[in-house]
């Protein structure tokens, strides 16, 4: 904001003016205020003008509430906004983006952040935490060196109802099944040649079980490393 031809200049109010007297300033309004500045010439002169500054509040937002869910169950979150346009991210796994309650397949602890714009333009947002409880773990890795630390791959929290478990070769290959959630893979060739052990590497596996929800299957690699 600015004023010329005097030399002297008072803005008000002055409590949300960076400088009150100085001819160029910046202001801070946190609602629809309006600035006067007075300003006095050579003479003595004062002549006063008056300019409004309209503040557009941000839109209400609320992501909801944070919680704790149990791993791979499909959760659905509760947005509250104000205005007409908003959006969820990441949009991955979710239903839609662009409504209130998506619904989300988690599969680990994850931020989600709600934004919606006023028809103004200004932008509001709140997030949520998805936190994670795991009942099954699954290792990323194991070291069948019989060292007695590590040596075997097995699943943890896991019943034996629907429980089924596949381990392969980078070639598609079974080289491990199982439906006893006790029986370890020790990184042999269960499957044909028990005897044979297979190298380092990375062997992706398929896992079947069941939670109180329905069945369930899920994917994923482990490192082998002797």
């Amino acid at each position: 904001m600015s004023s010329s031809d005097a030399v002297s200049y008072t803005w008000s109010p002055a409590a949300l003016v960076a400088n009150p007297n100085a001819q160029t300033t910046q202001v801070f309004p946190i609602e629809t205020t309006t600035f006067t500045i007075y300003a006095t010439d050579q003479f003595g002169c004062t002549g006063s003008s008056e300019i409004t500054v309209y503040v557009w509040q941000p839109p209400y937002v609320d992501a909801g509430p944070d919680r704790e869910v149990d791993w791979l169950d499909e959760v659905r979150l509760f947005g509250t906004v104000d205005a007409d346009t908003l959006w969820w991210s990441p949009a991955e796994n979710l239903s839609c983006s662009d409504c209130l309650t998506p619904e989300v397949f988690v599969t680990g602890p994850q931020w989600f952040v709600l934004e919606s714009v006023s028809p103004e333009g200004c932008i509001a947002r709140d997030s949520t935490f998805i936190d994670v409880f795991y009942p099954v773990y699954v290792p990323n890795s194991f070291t069948p060196n019989n060292d007695g630390v590590n040596d075997a791959f097995f699943v943890e929290g896991v019943e034996a109802r629907g429980y089924r478990l596949e381990i392969y070769n980078r070639w598609g290959e079974l080289l491990f099944y199982s439906e006893d959630p006790t029986e370890p893979w020790i990184g042999n060739r269960q499957v044909q040649d028990s005897d044979y052990f297979v190298p380092d590497g990375v062997y992706p596996w398929r896992l079947r079980f069941e939670l109180r929800d329905g069945p369930r299957l899920v994917e994923g690699t482990v490192t082998l490393v002797r």
